[in-house]
């Protein structure tokens, strides 16, 4: 199949590398150079959002998860493993279930009171995916390229 990608940031060059993988022939067209693409700046650190469906959100969350975690391990630019500190305004948000993203990240742990900062009695301590996407799109979009589109 022929497909033609629509902008060159995070989510485009992702998308393209899944098409490419899957042996599809991939376009890719941007108004803008790498450096002036919204995903160059943006913060990005792994962690699915609030929106739904759940159970598509967390097996996006965990697909996501497993392939940047890999990317850490193996040593692409910009990728790497840090631990990240969910905060909670109260404590009775440690005694609820469990959402579901946090299977994808293997251990979690209840944040230390010396770990807590004021206003928040209790918080969980997990490890994820941190991406520097001044160093990661580039490689992405070499990859990309690399690849045939």
């Amino acid at each position: 199949m022929r497909v033609v990608v629509v902008g060159a940031g995070m989510s485009g060059l992702a998308c393209a590398r899944m098409l490419l993988q899957d042996g599809h022939e991939v376009t890719v067209v941007s108004a803008d150079p790498l450096s002036r693409t919204t995903s160059f700046l943006a913060a990005a650190v792994w962690f699915p959002t609030a929106v739904g469906p759940p159970e598509d959100v967390a097996r996006w969350g965990a697909d996501t998860y497993e392939v940047l975690a890999a990317e850490a391990a193996s040593g692409v630019p910009g990728v790497v493993m840090r631990e990240s500190l969910v905060l909670h305004r109260d404590a009775e948000q440690m005694e609820r279930p469990r959402p579901a993203w946090m299977e994808a990240v293997g251990e979690v742990r209840p944040a230390r009171d010396d770990e807590l900062p004021p206003g928040y009695p209790s918080g969980q301590r997990f490890v994820v995916p941190l991406v520097e996407m001044p160093l990661y799109l580039p490689h992405l979009h070499e990859r990309v390229l690399a690849a045939g589109a």
